[in-house]
C-alpha cells in the first residue's frame, strides 16, 4: 500500500480465526526486527473488516527479487551475494529466543511425522522413493538437537531483495518460527542450488565462515530428503505441471546426494 505522503508499506490480512497464530507470527518478527540488514519490519497489528479479519502492517523493502537478478551476475558475484545471505541468516539465528515462543520438540517432531504420513498415504508419489523414506525415518532422531533459534522458515533467494544500494533485504516472514537452525537451509537444494550453485555455496560458506561442520551436512541431508519427497503434496493443489516439476527436483536431489548415501551434495563439491 502507499500512504498519503507516498510512503510504501506492506499490508497483510487474514481471517480472524487465525488471530492467535498471526499475533505469534507478528511478535516473533518484532523479536528479530533490530537486525542490521534491510527487512520487512513490523509496524502494527490489529482487527479490521468489521471484526472478520486481522491485519499486519510492515515496512516495504524496495528493490528487485534476487532470484531474477542472480543470473545476470558473474559467478564470483553470485558467490559473494551468497556469503552476504549466509551471514544474514546467522544474524537471525544469534538472537536470544523467548521461551514462550518455542514449541516443544514433540510438537516439532510430530509435524515432521505428519508430513511423512501425508506423503505415504497420498495417491501422488515421487517413485523410487523407498530408500529415501527409509533414510529419513532412520535418521529423523538427529534433527532438533541444537539449541532452538528464530527461523525465517522460508529462506531462499526468492525471498531476498536486491536493493538499489547493491545489497540484499529479506521479506516474507509469514513462516517464521522457532526450531533447529539447520532447517532454515532446507530450500538450498530444491531452489537455490538450481538457480545458482555459486550463490548456494556462498550461503553455506558465509554462515559458517567456510568452516562447515560435519554435523551440518548430516542433518541437512535429512531435511533435503524429507523436503524433496513431501514437496509433491504441496504441488498437488497446483496441478500436473507443478507435480512434474517437483518430481524432477526430487530426482535431481537424489542424484546429487548419490541416493542419500552421501551427506554432502555434488554441487557443493563442484566449485
Amino acid at each position: 500500500i502507499e500512504t498519503k505522503d507516498a510512503k510504501k508499506l506492506l499490508l497483510r490480512t487474514a481471517d480472524i480465526k487465525l488471530q492467535s497464530q498471526k499475533k505469534l507470527e507478528f511478535d516473533r518478527i518484532k523479536a528479530i526486527s533490530g537486525l542490521s540488514f534491510e527487512m520487512a519490519r513490523p509496524i502494527s497489528f490489529g482487527i479490521c473488516n468489521g471484526g472478520e479479519s486481522i491485519y499486519m502492517l510492515l515496512t516495504w523493502v524496495d528493490g528487485l527479487p534476487l532470484d531474477t537478478q542472480l543470473k545476470k551476475m558473474l559467478p564470483a558475484d553470485q558467490y559473494s551475494i551468497g556469503i552476504m545471505a549466509g551471514k544474514m541468516l546467522r544474524e537471525i539465528h544469534e538472537i536470544p529466543v523467548k521461551d514462550h515462543h518455542v514449541p516443544t520438540k514433540e510438537e516439532r517432531m510430530n509435524h515432521k511425522l505428519n508430513k511423512l504420513k501425508q506423503y505415504e498415504t497420498s495417491y501422488v508419489r515421487m517413485g523410487d522413493e523407498e530408500d529415501t523414506l527409509r533414510y529419513v525415518k532412520d535418521n529423523l532422531h538427529k534433527i532438533y538437537n541444537t539449541k532452538p533459534v528464530y527461523k525465517h522458515g522460508d529462506f531462499h533467494s526468492g525471498n531476498l531483495i536486491w536493493t538499489p544500494e547493491g545489497s540484499i533485504g529479506l521479506i516474507d516472514f509469514n513462516r517464521i518460527d522457532c526450531g533447529d537452525r539447520y532447517e532454515d537451509f532446507r530450500h538450498i537444494q530444491l531452489m537455490d542450488a538450481e538457480r545458482s550453485v555459486p550463490f548456494a555455496t556462498g550461503v553455506i560458506d558465509g554462515y559458517f565462515d567456510a568452516k562447515v561442520p560435519d554435523e551440518f551436512w548430516a542433518v541437512l541431508s535429512i531435511y533435503v530428503a524429507q523436503t524433496a519427497m513431501t514437496a509433491i503434496n504441496w504441488a498437488e493443489r497446483y496441478g500436473f505441471e507443478e507435480i512434474e516439476i517437483m518430481r524432477e527436483k526430487y530426482h535431481k536431489a537424489y542424484r546429487d546426494y548419490d541416493g542419500f548415501k552421501n551427506t554432502i551434495p555434488k554441487w557443493y563439491e563442484s566449485l
